[in-house]
């Protein structure tokens, strides 16, 4: 069994960890849930590390520039690339340009994301047994250690930036408090540009008689929807994408649908009190905007 080491408050010990936050098919609900409490949080304390998740902030944050902070800033991160979730990759990417330490961890029937020799995983049971879990909580614990430790041969073993021999990593710029403002203002104003974007192309096709109504939920009011029914309808457009969507209409219908959904998350995040229902909206939203980023391109063909 891990033994628990006391953790520093001290954020040279904070552990960020990039991993699935959402359920995913094929994985049984909360699956992701288990394997951070039950592998991870426990794997990380015992190396005298405190994890920190995504969506375990108290605050919600639209545009995220907390989770890349913490991504860029952690001195160290944990990574699970069960399922090759994008979103995890594109977190993990962020990683390796900067050259941070990071422990890279898998399921055993996910393959191997790089084909390259220098990358080490630790591979766990997805069936999560007790055994198994007790095994990969200690081989977490001592690859931290030494992937901590600047003075052994594995120290950072997982930087692709010191395997491709580029000579300095990626760097952020200090940022003023005017221009964190701006910046955070400018970025907003883009999302709203698109949601007026949408509505008038919609607006365009409703005149030309191409017009797909939204659907109707009983005469209730937005701020009735439930979040369930928003998950559903979230987890609904994202089984399309996987499906493939090869048609105009089929696009329009989608888009359609992202942005009626962008409204109501919105709606309802100025008026969540409760900080959980706060960060899942906060994530329903993110899997939105990937969605319509992921569609963006054959929309505007």
């Amino acid at each position: 069994m891990t033994v628990k080491k006391a953790v520093s408050a001290d954020s040279d010990k904070n552990c960020f960890v990039i991993m699935p936050i959402a359920d995913m098919p094929p994985y049984p609900n909360d699956h992701f849930t288990h394997v951070y409490k039950d592998i991870i949080v426990p794997a990380v304390e015992a190396a005298g590390y405190k994890p920190i998740r995504a969506d375990e902030s108290k605050t919600t944050n639209i545009i995220h520039a907390d989770i890349i902070k913490k991504i860029v800033e952690c001195p160290l991160a944990i990574c699970d690339v069960s399922g090759r979730n994008p979103n995890v990759l594109f977190e993990l990417g962020i990683r390796q340009a900067f050259d941070k330490p990071v422990v890279i961890i898998k399921d055993n029937e996910t393959a191997d994301i790089f084909d390259i020799a220098t990358i080490r995983y630790i591979t766990y049971s997805r069936h999560l047994g007790y055994r198994d879990v007790l095994n990969t909580q200690s081989e977490i614990t001592k690859f931290i250690h030494s992937t901590m430790n600047p003075d052994t041969a594995d120290a950072n073993i997982n930087s692709i930036i010191k395997f491709i021999q580029i000579a300095s990593p990626a760097k952020i710029s200090p940022m003023s408090v005017d221009n964190k403002q701006n910046f955070t203002n400018e970025i907003l104003l883009r999302e709203l540009d698109s949601i007026k974007i949408t509505l008038s192309k919609l607006l365009n096709d409703k005149k030309r008689g191409i017009f797909t109504p939204p659907p109707t939920y009983d005469d209730h009011s937005i701020s009735d929807i439930s979040i369930e029914n928003l998950d559903i309808e979230v987890s609904k457009i994202q089984k399309k994408l996987f499906a493939g969507i090869t048609t105009k209409s089929m696009i329009d219908s989608v888009m359609f649908d992202i942005q009626r959904l962008k409204r109501e998350i919105i709606l309802k995040l100025t008026r969540a009190n409760d900080a959980d229902q706060r960060r899942r909206l906060d994530q329903l939203l993110s899997m939105l905007i990937d969605s319509e980023k992921y569609i963006d391109k054959p929309l505007s063909n």
